[in-house]
């Protein structure tokens, strides 16, 4: 059968690539057409670290992300906390701050569970080329 493993570890190790390729593209478009053209198995280690290299770079965009809205979120605070006296306007305007600190705070969520997701792909393939190295 095509899609059983057979005995052999380069063959078992093909079919690990390829079924981790295939979870990593799943929601991934900007991956499938970097790295889409070929299925892991036949992928080189260079092209193995050039993916590496990919996942890393969205992880580190994630958290610059996720601190820039944690510093409007920040900064929003600050501006809630340090108003005195609270005119109708000024309620207004708190109420208009309190709505923007909610969707930065779903924001910020959202953000959270990409990078999560991603830090698991990027787990996976280092510990994927770990095994074909050797190490």
């Amino acid at each position: 059968m095509e899609n059983e493993p057979s005995g052999n570890t380069k063959s078992t190790l093909m079919d690990e690539w390829y079924l981790f390729w295939k979870s990593l593209k799943k929601g991934d478009s900007h991956l499938e057409t970097g790295f889409g053209a070929r299925p892991l198995g036949v992928m080189s280690p260079q092209q193995i670290k050039e993916m590496i290299r990919v996942l890393s770079q969205d992880r580190r965009r994630l958290n610059q992300k996720i601190e820039e809205v944690h510093r409007d979120i920040e900064s929003i605070t600050d501006i809630l906390e340090t108003s005195a006296s609270l005119s109708t306007n000024q309620q207004i305007e708190e109420s208009a701050m309190h709505l923007k600190i909610n969707e930065l705070n779903d924001q910020g969520q959202k953000l959270s569970h990409e990078l999560a997701a991603l830090d698991e792909k990027l787990s996976l393939a280092r510990s994927l080329e770990r095994e074909l190295s050797g190490n």
